[in-house]
């Protein structure tokens, strides 16, 4: 048996949960324990997140408690596309004409999924929406992080003081440092992009003429 195949054994072993649009029709699987989780107020994220929800038949909502979006950051290499997923079946967002920061959709139910990337994202992992995610298990129960998740980006919400506890103005260290060694790991001794590393899917062109702008109204 190859190492690719001895990889997806792997894989299909320590697969732990399952990312999910509204409609089902879009499956992810995903590896072990997200690399950390929070709620962003920013304008971006929000505005984005939006974008989506006001489409007609909107899917499951990215929308955390106070209005900011739920995240949950995995590296690539804990992502399982399913072979079936083209770039035809996502649509994307960016916010602003010069916007870099590719967000991706379902399209079959106009659920958010990954809440930030694109080709120009300079780290091997992505975050997606928190909301769709399931444990595997025999009650298919939501997931639900342990302890308190901070809400980040106070300072950048559109109403800040409606931003709950636990608040943050900014990425607090704990989270910013992930950040960073995410992006070090990446760069210079350990990609964790796997086989998604150039995957049209994951890497999407801001300047695509397919990806969706959202207005910047806040400036």
């Amino acid at each position: 048996m190859g190492s690719g195949s001895s990889s997806e054994s792997k894989q299909l072993v320590t697969a732990q949960r399952t990312w999910g649009c509204l409609c089902g029709k879009t499956q992810i699987k995903l590896h072990g324990e997200p690399m950390m989780v929070f709620n962003c107020h920013c304008h971006g994220c929000v505005a984005a997140m939006r974008h989506v929800d006001s489409k007609q038949n909107p899917g499951t909502s990215a929308a955390s408690p106070g209005g900011g979006v739920s995240k949950a950051l995995f590296y690539l290499d804990q992502i399982q596309l399913p072979k079936e997923l083209h770039t035809e079946q996502l649509g994307t967002v960016k916010v602003g004409e010069k916007g870099t920061n590719v967000r991706s959709y379902t399209r079959c139910c106009n659920t958010l999924l990954f809440t930030a990337g694109g080709k120009s994202f300079p780290g091997a992992f992505r975050p997606m929406n928190r909301n769709c995610i399931r444990n595997n298990d025999s009650d298919d129960s939501p997931f639900v992080p342990v302890g308190d998740v901070p809400n980040v980006q106070a300072a950048s919400a559109f109403v800040p003081e409606e931003v709950p506890e636990p608040r943050h103005s900014s990425l607090p260290c704990g989270l910013l440092c992930g950040f960073i060694g995410g992006i070090c790991r990446a760069k210079c001794c350990c990609d964790r992009s796997g086989v998604l590393a150039d995957d049209p899917a994951i890497q999407s062109d801001p300047e695509s003429a397919d990806v969706e702008v959202v207005p910047i109204t806040w400036e």
